[in-house]
């Protein structure tokens, strides 16, 4: 469900910027969940973008980079 996922996205989206990393992981989890099955790839790649924005934050560098590079991936 195209919808879905981008609602999940936004909401985990503004969980990062209150700062609450666990409840945005899940939410973009999901969505990074509903993006695959239903080949949203430019929405694959956000998600993944997002997700290492969190974890760069909580200082997790390896965690970060490793999203940033799928996330490149996917947009080559």
């Amino acid at each position: 469900v195209p919808g879905q996922g981008e609602t999940l996205y936004l909401i985990g989206d503004v969980y990062r910027n209150l700062a609450n990393y666990s409840k945005a992981q899940d939410y973009l989890q999901e969505a990074l969940a509903i993006h695959r099955e239903i080949g949203d790839i430019m929405s694959e790649g956000n998600t993944l973008s997002i997700l290492g924005l969190i974890y760069r934050d909580l200082k997790e560098y390896e965690k970060a980079l490793e999203n940033y590079q799928q996330a490149l991936m996917i947009r080559k």
